[in-house]
C-alpha cells in the first residue's frame, strides 16, 4: 500500500528544538500548542513555545523543555 496524496498535503514539516541545543526535524499532521506533552529523544517534554510558520525557512518550530522539571498539580514550591 502505497502513500495517498491526501497524506502527504497534511504532513508538515516542525523544528522540535530541545532545551540541550539539539534539533530534530519530523514530519508530523499534529498541531502543537504550549503545554502540549510529547515523547521524543528517550523523553517526555512539554511545547514551551510554538514558532508559527510564518519564519523565512517556512517550517513551524516548537521549543521544548523537560516534562520532569514541570511543578505537577499537588507539588509544593519552597518560598526562597
Amino acid at each position: 500500500m502505497g502513500t495517498r496524496v491526501e497524506d502527504l498535503l497534511s504532513t508538515r514539516t516542525v523544528v522540535i528544538r530541545f532545551p540541550g541545543g539539539n534539533t530534530e526535524y519530523w514530519l508530523t499532521d499534529q498541531v502543537f500548542a504550549a503545554g502540549d506533552t510529547l515523547r521524543r529523544s528517550d523523553g517526555e517534554w512539554i511545547v514551551a513555545d510554538v514558532l508559527g510558520v510564518d519564519r523565512t525557512d517556512g517550517y513551524e518550530a516548537i521549543v521544548l523543555r523537560d516534562a520532569s522539571m514541570v511543578a505537577k498539580p499537588g507539588d509544593s514550591v519552597a518560598a526562597g
